[in-house]
């Protein structure tokens, strides 16, 4: 997978007096293209508004694959208002998604609070279709996602982060997730910064059904992550998340297994007004909603400020 992706942020107008700041971002590149602006007020208001065109294919073998074979498309359109109430930030979404033969109107909410310097607690719930596969489109499979998260900084070398879901999906399966990391800065020199974590994500099913989508009884993945960051130069850095541990599904093979990722990002110009980050990733480890063991993608962004 490869894409190209332009940023672009700037004032409304140059003046003292502090104006809204406008985002545009755009992505092209196969499966994806994306449209996106936002317009953040000093108050804390952000409106957004955006339209995603995804294309999903499977081989005919793989249990992903629609029954005619071929790809499947997917469009959605959608607009968003947020506003920060002192500790508490508020955002709703609202939107028009199509796939073939089926239409929708997908909605949600998320609330953040600032419960303390240190605590960080997160959550909202979702309602949309449930985009994994040509088999999961061809059904018209909604699904109905609740999720909670917390961040928590116990030390100033230190960060901890939870993050749960659950999905109510439309043909009478639920799923839940559970993800959690801590996180530590072993380093910061004029050269390299180094943090070193443990991870650990489950994922587990009531059903096992052949509907498109990953359902095990439960898989289970733990890892040691690396982040070095290189710095370059002052306006070029290369930073690294390099995680290696083992995975299990019990539906299939109860013992655990090696498994891995490597994520790489090139940022070139980070202090002048164009920059260009480039990244690349390979995963075999942590399973996707569609079942894929194994990966990768690249992309490119282009970043203009002003």
């Amino acid at each position: 997978m490869t894409q190209l992706c332009v940023w672009m942020c700037a004032p409304t107008a140059r003046s003292s007096v502090a104006k809204p700041m406008i985002w545009l971002y755009l992505r092209s590149g196969s499966p994806f293209r994306t449209a996106r602006v936002r317009i953040l007020w000093p108050g804390g208001t952000r409106v957004a508004a955006g339209y995603d065109h995804e294309i999903l294919d499977a081989p005919i073998d793989s249990g992903l694959a629609n029954s005619r074979g071929s790809s499947a498309t997917y469009d959605y359109g959608w607009a968003s208002a947020s506003q920060i109430v002192k500790r508490v930030t508020f955002e709703g979404r609202i939107g028009a998604a199509s796939i073939d033969g089926f239409t929708l109107t997908p909605y949600g909410f998320n609330a953040r609070v600032r419960a303390t310097d240190s605590v960080l607690v997160s959550g909202g719930y979702s309602y949309n279709f449930f985009i994994v596969s040509p088999r999961t489109l061809e059904l018209g499979l909604t699904e109905r996602r609740g999720r909670l998260g917390v961040e928590w900084d116990p030390a100033s070398r230190y960060h901890v982060s939870v993050d749960g879901n659950y999905q109510d999906l439309s043909d009478g399966n639920a799923r839940s997730e559970l993800a959690a990391m801590v996180r530590r800065a072993m380093a910061r020199t004029e050269r390299m910064n180094l943090d070193l974590g443990v991870s650990a994500y489950t994922l587990s099913a009531a059903r096992d059904l052949p509907d498109g989508y990953y359902d095990p009884e439960r898989y289970e993945n733990y890892a040691l992550v690396f982040f070095p960051y290189f710095k370059i130069s002052e306006n070029v850095g290369l930073g690294f998340s390099l995680a290696a541990g083992v995975q299990r599904a019990r539906q299939a093979d109860s013992s655990f297994r090696f498994g891995g990722n490597a994520v790489a990002e090139a940022t070139i110009g980070i202090y002048r007004p164009w920059a260009l980050k480039v990244s690349g990733t390979v995963t075999n480890n942590q399973r996707a909603e569609s079942g894929a063991f194994s990966g990768f993608g690249g992309s490119a962004a282009l970043i203009r400020r002003f």
